[in-house]
């Protein structure tokens, strides 16, 4: 039984049976395409990084501005006491723009049916840089549950408060300018005022500063680690994938090695795990019907290799049987052979003194040379029997062929 096959969940064998009988290119193209995810992630971070901290830097930049425009501002209404000068009350309105034009976007931004264009019109008109308008809306509209970023949208609400206020103090310096220049006491009194608005004013601009250098910090250290974190799952990924992969195909070719290796040693009961249905899966299936092919065909050539050696057999006793019945006929026909050649002749001896028996005399002839033709015969029965045991030696000699012939025919003349 296989125990994490049991503990595994059935999705997951489902996943993974899925993964295997997948083709070995689009094994490799998922591969790449979780390597090449990780890396977009990764990347899209570091965008978002680097923009995230590029808005934190233009509200530092922009909170630059507006204090520098508050801070103008309140130097030429200063300077309008003293000259009673109107273009120096000109350019304090001037410079209050500023962050009066700040003040529009920031109000902008808090609707529920916020105008992108109103907003970008003011932080433009606030002296942001255009490209940094809209990673400055993003920042304070969607990041506000952010402690930091709610902190600095709060200190913004109070310090535009304190800017309206620095604004109606400056119009009631303006009236009293204008129309009672010699009432010091109510002079000095909205100076005073002006002076603690101003006060106030700082405190709120260093606050917000602080928070939003603290923000860009943890920011950088957030941002630093989750890249971190996220270079660290890229190489585990990497590695993992790798592992599982080269580990999956590694081992199917092991089983099918050791496979061609009992094959090629004439053992056929082995088994191949066949568990996928990819290339190396099919080569395994194919492999296996082959080997089984072969063995058909080795038992095959097994039993008719034992039938022609059983036949092999009966034709070496079949041949033992027929010398012997070589050598016990010729045995047998020579020694009847050699007696009637032995009458034959003693006839032919006695008759060749008897001329008035010529007749006979060529029949007993005749029956001489085919009695040793016969005996001929016979010797050449036993001369074959030597002859396919290898016992007889080859003597070659010359033969008359013209004799051989006169001689048949002279048998057939005395016929």
């Amino acid at each position: 039984m296989d125990y994490n096959k049991g503990m595994s969940p059935r999705w997951m064998r489902n996943i993974k049976s899925s993964l295997l009988n997948l083709p070995i290119t689009k094994k490799m193209g998922l591969i790449i395409a979780s390597l090449s995810t990780v890396t977009i992630v990764a990347l899209v971070t570091c965008l978002v990084s680097v923009n995230v901290l590029s808005g934190l830097r233009a509200y530092v930049g922009g909170e630059s501005l507006w204090s520098k425009g508050q801070k103008d501002a309140n130097y030429y209404l200063w300077k309008f006491v003293v000259s009673k000068d109107e273009q120096d009350y000109e350019k304090f309105k001037e410079f209050s723009q500023v962050p009066l034009s700040d003040r529009e976007a920031r109000l902008e931004m808090f609707r529920e049916d916020f105008d992108y264009k109103i907003a970008k019109q003011g932080l433009v008109e606030g002296k942001n840089h255009p490209h940094d308008v809209w990673i400055m809306v993003l920042i304070f509209r969607h990041f506000a549950w952010v402690p930091h970023v709610a902190r600095a949208r709060d200190v913004w609400r109070r310090g535009d408060a304190k800017l309206l206020e620095q604004i109606e103090i400056a119009e009631k310096i303006y009236e009293v300018v204008r129309s009672n220049p010699s009432d010091q006491a109510k002079l000095k009194a909205l100076l005073d005022e002006l002076d603690k608005n101003n006060l106030e004013v700082t405190a709120l601009e260093d606050e917000f500063s602080y928070v939003l250098g603290d923000a860009s910090r943890i920011a950088a250290n957030l941002l630093m680690y989750f890249t971190l974190l996220l270079i660290f799952l890229f190489i585990v990924v990497v590695y993992l994938v790798t592992k599982a992969a080269s580990k999956v195909v590694t081992e199917r070719i092991e089983n099918l090695n050791r496979a061609v290796k009992q094959v090629g040693e004439g053992n056929y009961n082995f088994d191949i795990p066949v568990d996928s249905k990819d290339e190396i899966g099919t080569l395994a299936e194919n492999f296996k019907i082959m080997a089984e092919k072969r063995k058909e065909a080795e038992d095959y050539i097994k039993c008719k290799a034992d039938e022609l050696k059983d036949g092999y057999e009966k034709l070496l006793e079949a041949n033992k049987l027929k010398e012997a019945f070589l050598a016990n006929v010729s045995h047998e026909l020579r020694t009847p052979l050699t007696i009637l050649l032995a009458g034959i002749e003693q006839n032919i001896e006695d008759l060749e003194r008897d001329p008035k028996e010529s007749k006979r005399l060529k029949s007993l002839k005749r029956m001489h040379n085919n009695a040793i033709r016969l005996l001929q015969m016979v010797t050449s029965l036993l001369d074959f029997s030597k002859l396919e045991s290898g016992k007889m030696t080859e003597d070659k000699e010359h033969t008359y062929v013209y004799m051989l012939a006169e001689s048949i025919i002279y048998d057939f003349k005395l016929m």
